[in-house]
């Protein structure tokens, strides 16, 4: 990704027991709402993560993780970010 642009990162829970808690983190720390980051949930099987103007703050390891009675899996996907720092 440029710096600059916006992203976007989802979360889909195909399967598995409701309810179900889907959560972010950003180098394995629990993320939230702010900054320039926003976390939406969608139904109870989908979340958003949007960030509106990337830039280089946001580079680096996002986690979804999605977790239930029965127990927890991750998912991680990397952002890059090219531009002048």
């Amino acid at each position: 990704m440029n710096e600059g642009e916006f992203s976007q990162l989802s979360c889909v829970v195909s399967k598995g027991d409701e309810p179900l808690k889907l959560s972010w983190s950003f180098h394995g720390d629990n993320l939230t709402s702010g900054q320039g980051i926003t976390i939406s949930d969608i139904g109870n099987r989908i979340s958003m993560l949007i960030i509106n103007s990337i830039n280089n703050k946001h580079m680096g390891t996002y986690t979804c993780k999605a977790e239930n009675r029965a127990g927890s899996i991750t998912h991680s996907a990397t952002l890059k970010v090219n531009g002048n720092f």
